[in-house]
């Protein structure tokens, strides 16, 4: 779904999205129109604060989604699409790693 629909539909503020993501309401305009595309980080919380109604697909700017369409269509089976999916939901699901658990006990101030 495309985030201005998602955003129409939902009745909520370009600022207040804006402000759920941690980034300035001129930086969401910039990803709205597909003038750039999210950094990684940035899709994914998005995908999140929308329940995934806008999906990382939904976020790429023109070009990149015919890059992204170009890349499915050399794809050989929904086999292999259904693999890769399901590695990328794993890694989405996957508990923090050792160093990351620890890192917020042994912060100096």
């Amino acid at each position: 779904m495309d985030l201005d629909f998602y955003l129409w539909k939902n009745k909520i503020k370009q600022k207040d999205f804006a402000k759920r993501l941690g980034i300035t309401a001129a930086n969401l305009s910039l990803l709205q129109s597909r003038a750039v595309s999210p950094s990684t980080v940035a899709a994914l919380i998005i995908h999140l604060e929308t329940n995934g109604e806008v999906s990382l697909v939904d976020l790429l700017k023109d070009k990149d989604r015919v890059r992204f369409k170009d890349y499915l269509k050399r794809q050989p089976s929904e086999k292999q699409l259904a693999i890769k999916a399901q590695t990328f939901n794993s890694f989405l699901q996957a508990p923090q790693s050792p160093g990351e658990e620890n890192s917020q006990k042994f912060k100096i101030s």
